[in-house]
């Protein structure tokens, strides 16, 4: 498979292959500085900071496609497949979450039958990422699904 090169004429900035995986925009956390490339995770209010080799691997969201400072907005490349709504099981932050249940009984903006997601610490029970904190039980989230 050939890759397309993006970036200057003589130096090769980022290589793109097509693929299944989805980019989404988040804003780089305070005091943070991200570069293109660069590994990235969730804080746990939903904007992205450096992941480090030492933090675990399912906290992983993906990697900047551009540079970006503190309070602005940055591309990601995501791991994840898709982006679905789901509901929280309880208060809970932005970040690993696992499927809990399936409701078919809340009835958010006339819509009913959604997944619920739990926070997640157990790498093996992760099926994704929530995108946003929710303030309690049957809260509205978009979760990134792995």
């Amino acid at each position: 498979m050939a890759f397309t090169a993006i970036g200057g004429k003589t130096k090769t900035t980022f290589l793109q292959t097509p693929n299944d995986k989805i980019s989404i925009e988040f804003e780089v956390a305070a005091a943070q500085t991200l570069k293109r490339g660069q590994p990235v995770k969730l804080t746990t209010d939903g904007k992205i900071t450096p992941w480090a080799q030492a933090d675990l691997e399912h906290t992983l969201l993906g990697y900047c496609y551009s540079d970006g400072a503190a309070g602005e907005l940055v591309t990601v490349i995501t791991r994840g497949t898709a982006v679905i709504f789901g509901i929280s099981a309880a208060a809970q932050n932005a970040g690993p979450v696992s499927f809990a249940s399936y409701d078919t009984a809340t009835d958010i903006n006339g819509v009913k039958g959604y997944s619920v997601y739990a926070a997640e610490v157990t790498a093996a029970e992760v099926s994704g990422l929530a995108l946003d904190n929710a303030a309690g039980a049957n809260a509205l989230i978009r979760v990134l699904l792995r």
